[in-house]
């Protein structure tokens, strides 16, 4: 039986090998077919439920990043995620360019297969960028998701002085909303029973379950903290992160439901079947826009014991991206008036009628949605309890965001609010360069902000 079982074993491993073998060429298929600009070629490997958002033109994008880090001359790029290529990526790429090797010459420093089911992902590290190049391949072996996504100085990332393994289990789990799946974490406490869960929600953008941005992952650190002091949590990669081209159902259009409050409420659903968990201390933590959707989810998921929002905007999101706008240094003015004059069309996003195009960043279906959704007047209507908290040292929301919560919810005794004088945007230490450059300086949430949210969680009852 056990010579069976060995057998059987090695079998499973070499059957893995041969799948992830046959992965890596179809990646290398069509990195073959971009440095030979044979988009049609991509063409036929790609699904073709897919070939009207993965165009010739999303490939042709992408060549061009490869010639920029090659240092040849290029068109400026537009950063869109929603062509396919992240905003930090084409950023980082119109800054600065290190490379000299000959036009058209990709290499990869590494290629990695990840198996979801019957999907393969397969990441490329490209060498000397920080950038990878993403394909994610159907049972099939068609090509349904292409593009690039920055590395993020992630090896700089050190987990907090209070992120002890030893108390804690975490377990790969799966947020299932219809045909979506999207891969998460969940946290659990160890040797306890009755626990609260915490569901994290993501600010805007393709976040990770980590919510990482450049050295810092402040998801995973609040997670870490709060399993120690006895709360589970559940964080997943957003939608927009695993399904960059396909976020919304096919003849769809993304609107904040499919960005946010969808998946956030399957991870509600999902939570309440965690064994040992307290069915009613069922919490959410918005981030940023995640915040600024909190009291929409709540409402959307009255079984919730509380929320805490964390630097939710408390303005108009068009507000919110204008005030960044005009303090990123690392804007040229060229590239800052362009992005002003698209934000000036979102308040009439309502008389566009291409529902579906593209408008800073996001579709015009989503910035209609959202102009119509008032968080401040939205927060009145929720009876359960809120911890609203801010960082004094944040560019992205200011301080002042959070004098309009408290306003909001004066009448709201079972509303706190605090504001953390020296912290940023996510909750580390801030620099006061009012740039990006305090994200790559490896730093975790600090542990009185953990302690103050543990507080809280387990003073709700």
């Amino acid at each position: 039986m056990k010579i069976h079982l060995t057998i059987l074993l090695s079998l499973m491993c070499i059957g893995k090998i041969f799948a992830q073998d046959i992965a890596i060429n179809r990646f290398k298929n069509v990195v073959n077919a971009l440095k030979a600009q044979d988009y049609d070629k991509i063409q036929t490997l790609t699904d073709p439920e897919v070939t009207g958002r993965l165009t010739p033109g999303v490939f042709a994008q992408v060549r061009e990043v490869f010639l920029r880090r090659n240092n040849l001359p290029t068109r400026y790029v537009e950063p869109s995620p929603k062509d396919s290529i992240t905003r930090m990526a084409l950023e980082m790429l119109n800054r600065r360019s290190t490379d000299t090797k000959k036009e058209g010459e990709i290499e990869f420093e590494s290629v990695e297969v990840v198996t979801s089911g019957p999907v393969e992902t397969v990441y490329g590290k490209i060498s000397k960028t920080s950038l990878k190049l993403l394909m994610r391949f159907n049972q099939a072996g068609k090509l349904t998701d292409f593009f690039l996504e920055p590395s993020q100085g992630e090896s700089r990332y050190s987990p907090a002085s209070y992120a002890n393994e030893g108390l804690l289990t975490e377990k790969e789990i799966m947020i299932r909303t219809g045909n979506f799946v999207l891969p998460g974490v969940l946290t659990v406490p160890q040797g306890k029973k009755g626990f609260p869960v915490v569901i994290f929600v993501h600010g805007s953008g393709p976040g990770s379950r980590d919510e990482q941005i450049a050295s810092l992952k402040p998801f995973r650190d609040i997670a870490m903290g709060l399993a120690a002091n006895g709360i589970a949590s559940i964080r997943y990669d957003k939608r927009t992160r695993i399904y960059p081209n396909a976020a919304a159902p096919l003849g769809g259009v993304e609107t904040v439901a499919e960005e946010t409050t969808l998946d956030a409420s399957s991870a509600i659903q999902l939570a309440l079947t965690i064994q040992g968990a307290d069915k009613k201390k069922i919490f959410v933590i918005g981030h940023s826009m995640g915040g600024m959707i909190t009291p929409r989810i709540v409402q959307e998921n009255p079984l919730l014991a509380g929320a805490i929002i964390l630097s939710g905007p408390a303005r108009p999101m068009d507000v919110s991206f204008r005030d960044q706008i005009m303090k990123l240094k690392e804007l040229n003015d060229a590239q800052r008036t362009v992005k002003l004059q698209e934000l000036d069309l979102i308040p009439h996003a309502d008389t566009i009628k291409a529902k579906s195009s593209i408008l800073a960043d996001q579709t015009v279906a989503f910035w209609e949605g959202l102009n119509h959704y008032k968080q401040l007047e939205e927060v009145t209507k929720i009876k359960q309890p809120l911890f609203i908290i801010q960082g004094g040292g944040d560019y992205m929301v200011p301080a002042s965001d959070l004098d309009l919560w408290k306003n909001a919810t004066r009448n709201k005794k079972n509303a706190v609010t605090k504001l953390y004088p020296d912290l940023n945007h996510f909750y580390t230490a801030n620099s006061k360069t009012q740039t990006v450059k305090d994200y790559y300086i490896p730093a975790n949430v600090p542990g009185y902000v953990i302690e103050d949210i543990s507080k809280w969680i387990n003073a709700v009852k």
